[in-house]
């Protein structure tokens, strides 16, 4: 138990250890088709305006606590930034403490990119998303077949060193980071994610997970005989963590160091 608390209250810190999460969606674009050829209308979409939101966290490690009886990671709880715009260009933001970035484009009020970083030094806990949202109107008998692309990295350090996970602890991540992106229309929607990680213990691995020119398609088709209003979104989220370990503090070296010495004279007196 005493072990366990020293263990606690003490964080290693190895030094230039970085995690990464990337997410860019680009390339979007709308084809039409006609569900009703016989009626001598073309398909048609008409947008309405174009605006943009992004959110952002950047929280500290305070170090470890237990919970429910299990040792966890103790994050810090600053209060989430989040932005908004309806401008042309689009919206450009930055984290709190500068670890992340979001970016959505816009020239017209249409979409053109969204971009998120998620950088977290040792002991930081960064997450970067933005949204991008656009009404628009499908003509009676349109079919609209929308798609982006989607590419990401996500990387993160191997843990190297001697380390002994205290009592109860649940197994959480040295290195972890992850994307999610979706793009929906109403209550329609697909979407993907990609996800990496590595511990102490186990899986202490450097790794990376790229997603490479991924396309994301959506359809929907008016198949009424009147013209309907619909609402895009485009969305994404990138975090990235990286926790320092737990390691005792110099009473519990001293009790190391006793018991070794205790040990040694035990074996001395057995050889005599």
């Amino acid at each position: 138990m005493i072990l366990t608390t020293a263990l606690l209250s003490g964080l290693a810190l190895p030094a230039l250890a970085t995690t990464h999460a990337t997410l860019s969606l680009s390339n979007f674009s709308t084809v039409l088709k006609d569900l009703n050829a016989g009626d001598g209308k073309a398909p048609e979409i008409s947008w309405g305006g174009g605006y943009a939101t992004t959110n952002s966290e950047d929280r500290s490690q305070l170090g470890w606590k237990m919970d429910s009886g299990f040792a966890n990671i103790d994050w810090s709880s600053e209060s989430r930034q989040q932005q908004s715009a309806w401008t042309t260009p689009g919206l450009s933001t930055v984290s709190q403490h500068g670890n992340g970035t979001q970016q959505v484009k816009m020239s017209d009020f249409n979409f053109e990119e969204l971009k998120l970083d998620a950088n977290a030094a040792v002991g930081h806990n960064v997450s970067s998303g933005a949204m991008f949202g656009q009404n628009f109107t499908l003509a009676a008998g349109t079919q609209a077949t929308f798609s982006v692309t989607a590419n990401s990295i996500l990387s993160g350090p191997g843990y190297v060193g001697p380390w002994t996970a205290p009592a109860n602890w649940n197994g959480d991540a040295s290195s972890y980071s992850a994307v999610y992106a979706d793009l929906r229309i109403g209550s329609f929607n697909t979407g993907l994610s990609g996800m990496g990680s590595s511990s102490w213990i186990g899986q202490a691995d450097e790794y990376e997970s790229i997603i490479d020119g991924q396309v994301m398609k959506l359809t929907i088709k008016n198949s009424s005989l009147v013209d309907k209003s619909y609402s895009l979104n485009l969305s994404g989220n990138a975090q990235a963590w990286e926790a320092a370990a737990p390691v005792p503090e110099p009473e519990s070296y001293a009790m190391f160091g006793a018991g070794l010495l205790l040990l040694g004279a035990v074996a001395r007196r057995r050889k005599g």
